[in-house]
């Protein structure tokens, strides 16, 4: 077969045909085609007495999946599947592609840097719920097409808005936990040595340098990132067994000290006084006092927290259920490694997390918990163990999104839906990495950089995020309802309801973190909308808009 022939052409016998593609089964049936036995392959197209309009629909709809199945060969026999996945910019396994990329972004800032913050606020049980909550909202796939070039196009720009976000979210994590072990008064320095932390400009400046150095890797290639990811994740996971074993092995009662840049908790103590809190080892008693929520200020934002507030700075940890979406371009056979790699990620994260917040919530004091963020390593057997890793997951995770958000930088450039001004990012090396894009991106985050705090930054990614996310389960949802013969989702339990709760989950949830942001958002995406609806765009694809049409 020739790729020459045109959409919507009939082939008969392997050749084009000059006849138009009957859309009716009352046309089929008073209609001949040589090469095709029709009774015999269709036959309740071509029974005399009339059909019932549900089986018609029915055969109509098997005919229309049959065709829309059927193998693209080129001349030689070679399939044109098979000549896209041999790209040899397609390197990369499903388990370096999208299962390291996606279990270290989903770890990040909050494996070790903000488990006792979470469950000494939220309580074990509001935790449990957090988890479960953010574990359900966390599927999505790729938009911009499925919602046609207006939405599409604006919710795009949205969800690169969040990997900026989050990308400056975890770079603040690496920051945050350099300074508490290596910052003037920190867990490896004295009162008098160590970093200086006494300006925002010295973290500011941390910062940028540690960007500095993700920007450097993402020049030379995502591939490496990509390769090395295995090792890190590896990493992560070592350092993650040290606390689940030191949870039982560390049975003798702590005092771990409060960091004195917690002012919160020396507002009422002596110029030389050092407040410490209780680390117990699993108790029965300590388990019962952490059961429940029970909400109090953050020293770091001086503000109160509620439900709302500590799950989004969950959430926005959470959020990197893409990033091997986001590397598709790499993958060897995308179409496998992206669901499979995905969900085996987010499984072994949730279960890790489980288990963590519950050793958490049975070993420590509710006071040791909301006013020392990097208490775990003070609890170690090795603290360098923690110290490794924190500074694997926050830094790999700050690394996958920058790397991500250059690729969707990209594809929007592609896609030419904001003329000209996103055409330097679809420049790319030979090798395909888009330069240009991946520079930008840099760019942007080094202005989010500026806001500072990680429970700042956390409220308004979780909401970018949160309206991404919704507009996969509102394209999925259309989709379904229009029939689409393109949309053939082979996750069993994937139905009409479960999006349109995904959908309703979403944006309250939204609403609840912050109406500001979400409101704010949604008229950015309406503004983009109305402005790609009202432009000429130079190319056209199938949407869900063209779909509810011709299913109408």
């Amino acid at each position: 077969m020739s790729l020459n022939t045109a959409p919507g052409d009939v082939l008969i016998n392997g050749e084009p045909s000059n006849e138009r593609t009957p859309l009716f089964a009352s046309e089929i049936r008073h209609r001949r085609v040589p090469g095709i036995d029709i009774q015999n392959e269709y036959p309740g197209l071509l029974e005399e007495s009339d059909e019932d309009v549900a089986q018609m629909n029915r055969e109509l709809r098997r005919l229309n999946r049959s065709l829309s199945n059927a193998t693209l060969r080129f001349e030689n026999g070679e399939s044109l599947l098979g000549s896209y996945l041999k790209n040899p910019h397609r390197t990369l396994s499903m388990f370096a592609g999208v299962f390291c990329p996606v279990a270290l972004s989903q770890f990040s800032s909050l494996l070790f840097l903000r488990p006792g913050f979470v469950v000494g606020n939220s309580g074990l049980l509001e935790t449990y719920s957090q988890l479960i909550l953010a574990l359900i909202i966390s599927n999505a796939d790729m938009i911009s097409r499925a919602l046609g070039p207006e939405f599409g196009g604006s919710i795009g720009f949205l969800f690169y808005v969040a990997n900026v976000l989050s990308c400056a979210l975890y770079t603040v994590g690496f920051v945050e936990g350099v300074l508490q072990n290596f910052g003037v008064g920190g867990s490896f320095t004295s009162e008098s040595s160590g970093l200086p932390v006494d300006s925002d400009w010295w973290k500011y400046l941390y910062a940028s340098v540690s960007l500095f150095v993700c920007l450097l890797i993402c020049i030379v290639g995502g591939e490496m990132f990509a390769r090395t990811s295995a090792l890190i994740l590896l990493t992560v996971v070592v350092a993650t067994l040290s606390v689940f074993i030191s949870a039982f092995v560390k049975q003798d009662t702590i005092l771990v000290e409060i960091p004195k840049t917690n002012t919160y908790a020396y507002s009422n103590a002596s110029a030389n006084e050092t407040i410490y809190g209780m680390y117990t080892g699993l108790s029965a008693a300590t388990f019962r006092e952490n059961l429940y929520s029970k909400f109090t200020i953050d020293y770091s934002t001086d503000r109160m927290m509620d439900y709302a507030t500590v799950f989004a700075i969950l959430f926005s940890s959470v959020t990197g259920i893409l990033n091997g979406a986001n590397m598709s371009g790499e993958l060897k056979d995308p179409s496998k490694a992206i669901p499979r790699g995905t969900m085996s990620a987010v499984c072994f994260t949730f279960c890790t997390y489980m288990i963590l917040c519950t050793l958490v919530s049975g070993t420590a004091s509710r006071f040791l918990l909301v006013n020392n963020y990097v208490y775990l390593q003070q609890v170690n057997i090795w603290k360098p163990f923690v110290v490794i890793g924190i500074f694997a997951s926050t830094l790999s995770a700050a690394l996958g999104n920058l790397i991500g958000g250059s690729r969707i930088l990209q594809a929007l450039g592609n896609d030419q839906l904001y003329w000209f001004f996103l055409k330097p990012a679809t420049w790319t090396t030979k090798g395909g990495n888009p330069l240009l894009s991946v520079f930008m991106t840099w760019f942007f985050v080094q202005l989010v950089l500026l806001i500072g705090s990680l429970n700042e930054i956390a409220p308004i990614t979780s909401v970018f995020f949160l309206l991404s996310y919704a507009a996969v389960n509102l394209a999925c949802l259309s989709l379904e309802l229009a029939s689409a013969p393109n949309f053939r989702p082979t996750f069993v339990y994937f139905s009409w309801y479960t999006c349109l709760s995904g959908l309703i989950g979403c944006m309250i949830m939204c609403f609840l973190i912050s109406a500001i942001y979400a409101s704010v958002s949604l008229i950015i995406m309406l503004i983009l909308a109305i402005v790609l609806h009202f432009r000429s765009l130079p190319s056209t694809w199938g949407s869900i808009s063209q779909a509810l049409i011709f299913h109408q």
